[in-house]
This record gives C-alpha cells, sequence and structure tokens, in this order.
C-alpha cells in the first residue's frame, strides 16, 4: 500500500522523556512587513527583534538549509478580532502573533518528501526540510517536508530523524511519516555550529 501524499510540516507528537505533547507553546510575535505567509506546521527561528511591548520575540521562516536553525514549529495562529477570528494561517505582510511549540525535547512527526525510498539503514540520520510545496491557504497547514534524499550523518543538517512512525496506514516508502528531532534548535544550539548526530 502506498503511503498518503500529506505533508503538514512538523507536527508535535511527544516529549523525549515518553510523555505527551498536551499542546504546550510559546506566543510570539511576527512583524506586520514580514513578506511571507505562516502556516501551521512551518519551521519558524527568532528574528532579533520583539514586538512593542518587548514581551514577544519576533519570528520568522528559520533558514532550513544546513547549518540554520529553528525555535520549532507554528501550532497556532493567534485570533486578531479586527482582521479576522478564523484565521487558519497569517498571510504575508499582515503581522499578528503565533503560538510556537519551543520546546527543545519535542518530537515530531514529518514526511519525508517524493523520490525513492528510504532504506532502513538510514536512520537515525540527519537532513533539512525543504518547501517545494507552499502551505495551504485552505487548511492553513505547511508544505514543509523532510529532504528525503539528503539522509546522512551530518550533526549541521536541521533535523534528526529517528525513524518511522508506527501506524498501519504508514510504511518504509515513498512519503513515509517519520519521527524526528530539532538538532539545531536555538535554545539547545552546542554553540559550535552543530546538532544532534545520527549515525546512518
Amino acid at each position: 500500500m502506498a503511503n498518503t501524499d500529506s505533508r503538514g510540516g512538523l507536527k508535535p507528537l511527544r516529549y523525549l522523556s515518553g510523555a505527551p505533547w498536551t499542546g504546550a507553546a510559546t506566543l510570539y510575535n511576527v512583524a506586520s512587513g514580514y513578506g511571507t505567509a505562516l502556516f501551521i506546521g512551518d519551521a519558524v527561528d527568532l528574528a532579533g527583534a520583539n514586538d512593542a511591548t518587548g514581551k514577544y520575540p519576533t519570528v520568522q521562516i528559520g533558514t532550513l538549509t544546513d547549518g540554520g536553525f529553528t525555535i520549532g514549529p507554528i501550532v497556532a495562529i493567534q485570533a486578531n478580532p479586527s482582521k479576522s477570528l478564523e484565521r487558519v494561517y497569517l498571510p504575508a505582510t499582515t503581522g499578528g502573533y503565533v503560538w510556537v511549540a519551543d520546546d527543545p525535547n519535542l518530537i515530531f512527526e514529518a514526511q519525508l518528501d517524493s523520490g525513492t525510498s528510504v532504506a532502513v539503514t538510514s536512520f537515525p540520520g540527519n537532513t533539512i526540510l525543504v518547501t517545494t510545496h507552499s502551505g495551504s491557504t485552505d487548511t492553513g497547514i505547511s508544505g514543509m517536508e523532510l529532504d528525503s534524499s539528503g539522509l546522512t550523518n551530518n550533526s549541521s543538517n536541521l533535523m534528526l530523524v529517528t525513524r518511522i512512525v508506527d501506524r498501519a496506514d504508514n510504511e518504509l516508502a515513498e512519503h513515509a511519516k517519520v519521527e524526528c528531532m530539532i538538532s539545531m534548535h536555538r535554545y539547545r544550539s552546542t554553540g559550535g555550529g552543530d546538532g544532534l548526530l545520527g549515525i546512518s
């Protein structure tokens, strides 16, 4: 049975301790002039600024290539009564607030992008996120996926992929859903430019 092609960025599953993720997230600002739409599941990083109150750091899409960092994925868009109470994504150049699952010990589900099937010997391995597809303005869900062709042992890659998700509708083939952690986490960096190392 072929896997369903259902990309969605990073979806929190549980913590490294085994405790379930219960929706815990932190509120961050998005600058009004930021020219990229943001979706649920998009991996974001600190932008080096704060909102006018100084309470909420500003975020933007993280650098997804080798050596880039992220603090985690957007898990919700803050409602804005003056614009939309039911906004499912944050349009470009509108600004606002987003909730981010920013704990460095979270384990996520993500989809491997199209290409050849990944071998079991590829796990655990490091890779990056890719944005071949944009997010959906209808569902608000991210189009980010993991680069299946880049699974290797490179600790400066953004993500550490550990195994495929144990579910009846998921198999080791194209578009497999996998469990992964953020290797290059902004709140857990070693300072040497490297993160968690795979062994594939």
